[in-house]
Parts: structure tokens; sequence; C-alpha cells
């Protein structure tokens, strides 16, 4: 709730909503796309709510894409376990060029291409003068947000070539089995 509430009043959220009031839409919204709890409110038009189901369901399906890869990479990690170092150094050295990749690429035109291939309506094209959604997340909130993520897999990418070295380090006085 920390990093929406310091968001929302770096992009001066609350001048829009009282700040009461837009936590209290956070929440709702949250516990929608988290926990698939009803969406309890006026708040948000029908055309708002159609798209949020929209991004409830790409969300799941980016979970279920997530735990694939996560099995994925251990079977990998288990099938090449004796050049365990290599895979923790390249899989290191992947996660930090991959926010790179994305920073060259303009965030507006990536942000409109995403929308493009995720969604196969138009209910995410909000209008910020009378959409309530657009007006709690701005285009901004999601460029920040790209940000954060993307230093902390850099952050997580540094941390997994460290310890690739560390393991090859180690590796190489005596073999790693499982």
């Amino acid at each position: 709730m920390k990093y929406y509430d310091a968001e929302f009043k770096k992009l001066g959220i609350y001048e829009v909503f009282q700040e009461d009031q837009a936590l209290e839409q956070l929440d709702n919204l949250i516990d929608y796309l988290k926990e698939n709890k009803p969406l309890t409110t006026s708040f948000f038009n029908e055309k708002e709510k159609q798209h949020l189901y929209d991004v409830q369901r790409l969300i799941q399906k980016g979970i279920s894409l997530f735990y694939l890869l996560l099995f994925f990479c251990a079977t990998l990690l288990y099938i090449n376990r004796k050049e365990l170092s290599y895979v923790l150094i390249y899989a290191g050295i992947s996660l930090i060029l991959l926010p790179f990749i994305f920073f060259l690429i303009n965030f507006e035109s990536a942000f409109l291409f995403f929308h493009n291939i995720a969604f196969n309506n138009d209910l995410w094209i909000l209008n910020p003068e009378t959409d309530n959604l657009i007006k709690l997340f701005p285009e901004q909130f999601f460029y920040d947000i790209a940000r954060t993520i993307g230093r902390n897999i850099i952050i997580m990418g540094s941390l997994l070539t460290i310890l690739g070295f560390i393991v090859k380090k180690f590796s190489s006085k005596r073999t790693i089995d499982f």
C-alpha cells in the first residue's frame, strides 16, 4: 500500500479523489483482481468493469504461465545440474538484459502494443475525462511501475549472476550433485 500511496501523491490522484476514497477503491480493486472477490462498487462504470474482468483473466493466465515457466526452469536446472553455475550466470545475465531491451522501446508504443495483443476488444480505451479507472491509474502510473519492476528484475538478475560465479568457484573444487 505504501507504493500506491506514494504514487497517488506523486501523480496528484488525491487532488482528483479524496485520499480515503482512492484507497478504498484500490483495496476493492486489489481484492477483485487478486482474490476474485466481487467488485462491489459503483465507482467504475460498466465499460471499466468489463475491462477489469478482462484484466482479471489476463492476470490468471499470467500466473499459470509463471508456474509453467518455473517448472520448466526447475526441470532444466535438474537436467543441467552439473552446469549449475553456467545456468545461473546465463539466467542472471538474461534477466539483467531484458529490462534494458524494454527501456529502449518507447513506453507509450509498448503500452499500446501490449493492450492490442492482450485484449480482443477496445474496452481498454478509456476517457480520462469520464472514466474513473484511468483517473485512478493514469499511464504514468504504469510507466512508474514498469520501471520499478525492471529495477527489481535487474537486481534479481545480478544476484543470480553473482550466485552463479560463487557456485562456479566452489564447484571447481568439488562436484555438486543433487
